[in-house]
């Protein structure tokens, strides 16, 4: 399958960060932030980015420190 559309989130422990982006263009544009909902993302409002966007691909960006190990939010992210 050729993928050329997907949407990104950017996992925080307080909002989540959405953007689309484009394979083909190689761009991105950022979308809107969910706001956690008792310390848990608020999938409703997930679900109806992924419903209006019908994306091809989900990514999750995972953080790191720039020497490359693993932070505190690594593991949130998972």
């Amino acid at each position: 399958m050729n993928i050329t559309s997907v949407l990104g989130f950017d996992y925080g422990k307080k909002r989540i960060g959405i953007a689309t982006g484009q394979t083909i263009t190689k761009t991105a544009t950022p979308c809107r932030t969910i706001n956690q909902t008792g310390g848990n993302p608020d999938w409703q409002a997930i679900e109806a980015e992924i419903k209006q966007w019908k994306p091809q691909a989900l990514i999750v960006g995972i953080p790191y420190y720039p020497d490359g190990s693993e932070n505190p939010m690594t593991d949130a992210a998972r």
